[in-house]
């Protein structure tokens, strides 16, 4: 594959990518409208059910599913992927705030 394929064939994706998220974004528009709009009470929702569900669980399941996350959080963080997902997140960092002392 010649250097011109290539860059045609990445400026293609590149198109099909846009495309892609423009349709994503057109089909979720109304969820995504309706998430923001009562983003307090889902929060309030999800962690009243979170602490009902903690709260009859024994303890022993519980230490169990949080054992079980800690190790899918240290298995993906410690995968290449976890670089990808930490620079990911630092982009997304607001910027407003000042920089840390050095």
């Amino acid at each position: 594959m010649k250097l011109l394929e290539r860059r045609r064939a990445v400026v293609d994706a590149t198109h099909r990518l846009q495309r892609e998220r423009s349709r994503w974004q057109t089909q979720t528009r109304t969820l995504r409208i309706r998430l923001a709009r009562h983003r307090t009470a889902l929060i309030v929702g999800g962690g009243v059910a979170g602490g009902l569900v903690a709260g009859f669980l024994p303890w022993s399941a519980f230490a169990r599913v949080g054992s079980f996350v800690a190790a899918a959080a240290s298995f993906v963080l410690r995968s290449p992927i976890g670089a990808l997902l930490a620079e990911d997140l630092r982009q997304r960092a607001p910027t407003d705030s000042p920089p840390p002392p050095s």
